[in-house]
């Protein structure tokens, strides 16, 4: 997952932030590889796009993430297991920790990191990350600001889904994030939701979208917010 920050001028200069999973992988084996933050900077030059790292990947926030006194009652604690163990019931698809979802704050200081899974209590869980550039530049440790739960519920056929995050993106032109919300598990069930940002408010469900998240053979992995004459636009895929 990618969370883009614009620095200078937004088609010469971007700031683009990384995280992987930071869960098992599919035949549920604990990999370091999965356990990386990291960032670089994408410059357009004479020659095209021009992608540079920025600071050192960083991989021990699944360490900070049980750090957190609401780590237990999260979910995050039993999602995570053992840390470098391998365990058939942790997988990203099944009960295993899984973030999927990256976003820069407006500002761009801070990052909101989406999880798939853990989905505590049917609720969404996002984590603030106040200092990504310090982590990457300097190998700060983390600094999370208070956890966030957002009901991205759905109804469908008559059963109540609580979804996690798949993705999340920044929008001006909406005023707010757009959430697209799926289940931590392989069931296809699909929302798209915007939310202000503030902890406070509940998240709106966007069913216009619904008649295309809801075809069987459509499965949306991300959300693109991109610029055009200095609105935003979203796009699925």
């Amino acid at each position: 997952m990618v969370a883009l920050n614009d620095m200078r001028d937004e088609w010469h200069f971007l700031r683009a932030r990384l995280d992987t999973s930071h869960g098992r992988n599919r035949d549920v084996k604990w990999r370091p590889n999965r356990h990386r933050l990291l960032a670089m900077t994408v410059a357009r030059t004479d020659q095209g796009l021009q992608a540079t790292p920025l600071g050192h990947a960083y991989d021990r926030l699944a360490v900070q993430l049980l750090s957190l006194p609401q780590s237990d009652e999260l979910g995050m604690t039993a999602a995570l297991g053992p840390l470098g163990s391998n365990d058939k019931d942790l997988a990203p698809k099944d009960e295993g920790l899984n973030i999927e979802g990256l976003a820069a704050t407006p500002d761009g200081k801070s990052l909101l990191i989406g999880f798939r899974n853990p989905v505590p209590h049917a609720k969404a869980l996002l984590l603030p990350l106040l200092n990504p550039l310090e982590v990457v530049n300097d190998q700060a440790t983390p600094q999370l600001g208070q956890p966030i739960l957002l009901d991205l519920s759905v109804r469908r056929s008559g059963k109540t889904y609580g979804l996690g995050i798949r993705s999340i993106e920044y929008s001006r032109r909406h005023g707010g994030y757009l959430i697209v919300a799926g289940p931590p598990d392989t069931r296809h069930v699909f929302a798209l939701f915007h939310w202000s940002g503030r902890a406070r408010d509940r998240a709106r469900l966007l069913a216009a979208a619904d008649s295309v998240l809801q075809q069987k053979d459509f499965t949306p992995e991300a959300l693109i917010v991109y610029s055009r004459s200095r609105s935003d636009s979203a796009a699925q895929r």
